[in-house]
C-alpha cells in the first residue's frame, strides 16, 4: 500500500505503532452517536491494528485497505477504511465500504 498525500492530509497506511495515538483519537465520544463504541484498550486496538497489516483475511477472501488520516501539521484526526471480499471482483456490484472515523475537532480538515 501506498501513502496518499494532499494539501490538506496524508493518508499512512495503517500499522500497528499507530495505535497508541489512534487510541487518543478513537476516544471521542462524538463520533460514536451512531455506531459502534470506542476501542476497550490500547493493548486491544495494538492488536487489530497487527492483525490488519496483513491486509487481507485469514482465508483470503477479503482484501483490506486501512490508513490512518494525518493532517498537515502532524496529528492523526482519524482512519479510512475499505474491504473488498472475493466475490465483488465478479459481479457489477459495489465492491468496497469505505467509513471515515475522526475526531469531531479535525474531521473539517480531513
Amino acid at each position: 500500500m501506498k501513502t496518499l498525500t494532499t494539501s490538506h492530509c496524508i493518508l499512512e497506511p495503517l500499522v500497528a505503532a499507530h495505535a497508541t495515538e489512534m487510541f487518543s483519537v478513537l476516544g471521542d465520544p462524538a463520533i460514536y452517536e451512531f455506531e459502534n463504541s470506542p476501542p476497550i484498550s490500547e493493548e486491544w486496538l495494538t492488536e487489530r491494528y497487527q492483525l490488519l497489516e496483513s491486509r487481507s483475511s485469514g482465508d483470503g477472501t477479503e482484501q483490506w485497505l486501512n490508513w490512518v488520516i494525518r493532517l498537515s501539521g502532524g496529528k492523526l484526526a482519524g482512519c479510512v477504511q475499505a474491504g473488498e471480499e472475493e466475490e465483488a471482483r465478479y459481479r457489477d456490484a459495489p465492491d468496497e465500504i469505505v467509513m471515515v472515523k475522526a475526531s469531531s475537532g479535525a474531521s473539517s480538515a480531513a
